[in-house]
């Protein structure tokens, strides 16, 4: 009884020290007969709250009944400066649409429509590199016939695509 008591009580402190995993995912699809570059990110609500609160001097609240307008409004302006897709040379302006949230995680969406054909894409993803060393940006790319990923990090925080 006493092992499984001690067991018990010592579990939880060495739980503080396991790492915790510092992540990104941006799905970029371009859709060639709409002519619509359709991007998704997926961070963890609280390191985009927290970064967004730091560098903003703000105490906003995602996914809680303390959740206000503000809260879209930064989005917007953290991932403007933080991702930048540039296509044949030309820096295209991501158009915010919105966002949800599943347990942990929120969905960022954005959509450019009218995108002609191109034949390189840049992405230049910093989010959350001013939070964290180890933080990851996984980029994945996808049209009707290429589809390609990418592992950026803060030494190496933009990629190239040429399309075929």
């Amino acid at each position: 009884m006493k092992k499984t008591i001690f067991i018990l009580f010592l579990l939880p402190l060495f739980s503080f020290n396991l790492h915790k995993i510092h992540v990104s995912l941006t799905n970029i699809v371009y859709k060639k007969e709409s002519k619509t570059l359709q991007i998704t990110t997926r961070v963890f609500i609280d390191d985009i709250e927290n970064i967004i609160n730091k560098k903003y001097g703000l105490k906003l609240e995602f996914d809680t009944e303390k959740e206000t307008s503000e809260t879209d409004k930064y989005l917007k302006k953290y991932f403007e400066k933080n991702l930048k897709i540039t296509l044949d040379n030309q820096e295209i302006t991501l158009s915010y649409l919105g966002k949800e949230y599943d347990e942990d995680i929120v969905y960022v969406y954005f959509e450019m429509e009218n995108i002609p054909d191109f034949k390189q894409i840049e992405v230049k993803n910093t989010v959350l590199f001013d939070l964290f060393d180890d933080q990851q940006n996984i980029i994945k790319i996808k049209d009707e016939t290429t589809q390609k990923t990418f592992f950026l990090k803060p030494n190496h925080f933009k990629e190239i695509l040429t399309i075929e």
